[in-house]
């Protein structure tokens, strides 16, 4: 029997690995912009859901987006309108922001780039980077209201429109070690958090090992 060289054997299990990286990936990926219900508690009952049951916002970028709002600046998520967008004449995606009927208008092709929206209006009217370690709390009042303060808030306008595109298509984000040390026993408490700061920064690449060892498995065998 005829065995084969040792070379075709190695560029056959880069392929196989390219594979299960990629699939990998993906699943994060669809996590971007969900609801705070996801997947509390993976329960084993949960598990047998199809996944579009884990999303409540499969194909509503607005509404995923309004989610995110809810749970980022609840105070005064009122003073935001979203509008989705059309891809730019090149088919990149764009964000835009502005007002509307006195109120601040998020503009985006998609949910990562409507978040995004939020987080170019926050740094630049409001002086706040929405960063991974204090998610804007300290650094406005907007974070640390009491209730009558939230109601009282009012947002600044802007004065006119403007448009951003994506320079790149694609945002990477994280490496094996962060997710493997930093990240491995974090609770979703956190993630959720963290994925929202994904989405207001623009991300869309991030890297998801969840499930890597039952493809290798699948693949390997």
């Amino acid at each position: 029997m005829r065995r084969e060289r040792p070379a075709t054997v190695a560029r056959q299990r880069v392929m196989r690995f390219r594979l299960v990286y990629t699939l990998s990936e993906l699943s994060l990926i669809l996590l971007l912009c969900t609801s705070s219900s996801y997947a509390r508690d993976l329960t084993p009952s949960s598990r047998t859901k199809e996944p579009a049951s884990l999303n409540e916002f499969p194909d509503d970028p607005l509404g995923a987006v309004q989610a995110l709002l809810h749970r980022v600046v609840p105070a005064v998520e009122a003073q935001f309108t979203l509008e989705l967008l059309p891809k730019s004449t090149a088919g990149t995606d764009t964000m835009k922001i502005g007002s509307k009927n006195g109120k601040v208008l998020l503009g985006g092709t998609g949910g990562v780039e409507l978040a995004s929206a939020l987080g170019w209006y926050l740094n630049d009217y409001l002086n706040v980077t929405f960063d991974w370690s204090t998610y804007g709390k300290g650094q406005h009042p907007l974070f640390d209201p009491t209730p009558s303060e939230s109601r009282a808030l009012p947002l600044p306008l802007p004065e006119t429109s403007a448009l951003k595109s994506r320079q790149v298509p694609y945002s990477y984000y994280m490496n094996v070690c962060t997710y493997g040390y930093s990240l491995a026993f974090a609770p979703w408490s956190y993630w959720e958090r963290h994925i929202d700061w994904m989405a207001i920064n623009g991300i869309n690449l991030p890297l998801a090992l969840a499930g890597q060892e039952w493809l290798w498995v699948q693949i390997f065998q």
